[in-house]
């Protein structure tokens, strides 16, 4: 179970993207609006008519208003549920990656830096079948006992710095590790 959701200010629904009073973005699945529910499509009579380009959404300033106002980990949160409505889009990828890249940044940013070792919770402890580990977060957490910092996990681990940082950002973020500031 994922720590409680924050009011996220995108969301997945139908019909095209809209700001509403307080700047909330909206986006959706294209769909055709008629009465058969939403992202349906109703084959008509051939016509020459052109194909609708796909929306295209001013991610920038989507991700940079989630981040005010949200914080990161919404922010990914909702860019992961994008990214399944527009695999395709580029950019979109990119803008992940740049706040998988603040979610590392500010892990690393505490006065101890690489040098605090990570601690298990309680709450993980008492009941860890309910956090849904990976293979990678259960070898993580293997290695994880409050003496070995975050250092010595990086030079301990097979993975990469990067993925691993990311990983105990997220478990500390669940709630199944903590960091000693």
């Amino acid at each position: 179970m994922s720590p409680p959701r924050r009011n996220c200010s995108w969301e997945l629904g139908t019909g095209n993207l809209a700001k509403t009073r307080n700047w909330n973005w909206k986006l959706s699945k294209l769909g055709t609006g008629n009465s058969e529910g939403p992202g349906s499509i109703r084959m008509g009579a051939m016509a020459s008519q052109p194909a609708q380009p796909p929306p295209v959404y001013d991610w920038a300033k989507l991700v940079g208003h989630s981040l005010k106002q949200n914080g990161a980990w919404a922010t990914y949160e909702k860019l992961l549920e994008a990214r399944r409505a527009y695999p395709e889009d580029l950019l979109l990828r990119g803008y992940a990656e740049i706040v998988r890249n603040t979610i590392v940044r500010d892990l690393l940013g505490s006065p101890k830096g690489l040098q605090s070792a990570p601690k298990l919770t309680p709450e993980f402890l008492t009941d860890f079948d309910r956090f849904n580990l990976t293979a990678q977060e259960g070898y993580l957490i293997s290695l994880i006992d409050g003496r070995i910092s975050l250092d010595m996990l990086l030079k301990l681990t097979p993975f990469d710095n990067f993925t691993t940082l990311f990983t105990i950002a997220k478990l500390q973020n669940q709630r199944a590790i903590s960091m000693p500031s």
